[in-house]
């Protein structure tokens, strides 16, 4: 399994890549939840270029934490001047370049055909799967080093990249590797090739992101 091949990866800080603070301003719109927070909580409006995982991340919070908070129905759409309840955060933790933030590609393009959670012969699926052309090239996500290659039940042959700050993620359906572990691996570099899918046509690519070994949508990190 997955899991087991992630095991040893590190924890760091991390800071999102976007820009904002905290504000309890009364200025609310009609997607506010309450005109008063919680103790420990804050109002935060909504700025342009931010998604709702990269708020959760610059508050040092969960994304599901901030769904249930705001009783959010689709994490996807969020809109600008949007207030959400967040927990309260130091004013230091707002000062990160964007630069230093998350920042994770497409490693294929493709149309979706599994999405996150959608069940698979009654399983549920723990990332995407892109369906992409035989032989395309698979390209890594976000800089980091490969922490496994090999095949897997359900996945193929399969690579999965440390980034040493809690993230992986796994690229299955691979065939002709074009890196070997423990290699440093910089952005966009190409991995593989589609066409070692274990459980559908040739040429699809199922992607994970996983924090602290745990699932998380793709779609949300994602640009």
């Amino acid at each position: 399994m997955i899991r087991n091949a992630v095991l040893s990866f590190a924890i760091a800080a991390s800071l999102c890549a976007c820009a904002g603070a905290p504000t309890t301003s009364s200025r609310l719109d009609s997607h506010a939840v309450v005109l008063t927070p919680p103790v420990g909580y804050v109002l935060y409006t909504v700025r342009p270029g931010e998604t709702l995982w990269c708020i959760a991340r610059y508050h040092n919070t969960e994304l599901e934490d901030l769904i249930r908070l705001n009783k959010i129905a689709d994490a996807r759409k969020i809109d600008v001047g949007q207030v959400l309840i967040v927990p309260q955060t130091p004013e230091t933790n707002f000062k990160a370049s964007r630069s230093e933030g998350l920042d994770f590609v497409w490693p294929v393009e493709g149309k979706i055909i599994v999405y996150f959670k959608e069940k698979v012969h009654g399983v549920a699926n723990k990332g995407i799967d892109i369906q992409a052309q035989p032989g395309e090239k698979i390209h890594a996500a976000r800089s980091g080093r490969v922490a496994f290659i090999g095949k897997l039940p359900g996945y193929g042959t399969t690579i999965v990249l440390d980034h040493g700050d809690g993230y992986a993620t796994v690229y299955g359906g691979t065939r002709d590797i074009a890196v070997a572990v423990d290699q440093d691996i910089a952005q966009g570099l190409v991995l593989a090739h589609a066409g070692g899918a274990a459980r559908a046509e040739d040429g699809q690519v199922h992607f994970e992101i996983r924090r602290q070994h745990k699932p998380q949508n793709p779609l949300f990190f994602l640009d």
